[in-house]
């Protein structure tokens, strides 16, 4: 968490806001024998992803690919990813939960939205169809009674 509000202040400073949600590969600082692909859901207005540096603070990561609503990076080590926007409206964002029952098990999918972003709007609209149709529903599945 503190990371985060780090990565927030950096944001802040730079003039620059956030564009999807932080996500966390952990354990932090652990390396990879060969590199490792991270797909991260990111709004339209995302144009770099940032990453927790090892010794402290963050940088923008180099080489970052923008597809379909997602930002494609290439990781050596596990660390804070925040994908960001230069410039614009700072906008809040909103999380939804979808749950697909599986035997022993319930997948999870979140979906992350820009309040009053149209672009999200049209995007999170898609991608929730997509997860509804593949048996994905908003209501977590009750245990055993």
């Amino acid at each position: 968490e503190e990371d985060l509000q780090d990565g927030m202040a950096f944001l802040q400073e730079k003039g620059w806001f956030q564009a999807g949600a932080c996500v966390l590969v952990e354990p932090e600082d652990v390396c990879f024998a060969e590199p490792i692909t991270v797909i991260l859901p990111v709004c339209s207005t995302a144009t770099m992803v940032l990453r927790s540096e090892q010794k402290g603070g963050w940088e923008a990561l180099k080489d970052v690919r923008f597809i379909s609503g997602h930002a494609v990076v290439e990781l050596e080590h596990c660390c804070n990813l925040l994908p960001a926007s230069r410039g614009g409206e700072i906008l809040e964002m909103e999380a939804t939960v979808v749950v697909k029952p599986e035997p022993g098990r319930d997948l999870c999918r979140t979906l992350w939205t820009h309040l009053g972003c149209d672009d999200c709007k049209r995007c999170y609209a898609a991608k929730r169809a997509t997860y509804l149709a593949a048996g994905y529903t908003r209501e977590p599945r009750k245990g055993p009674e």
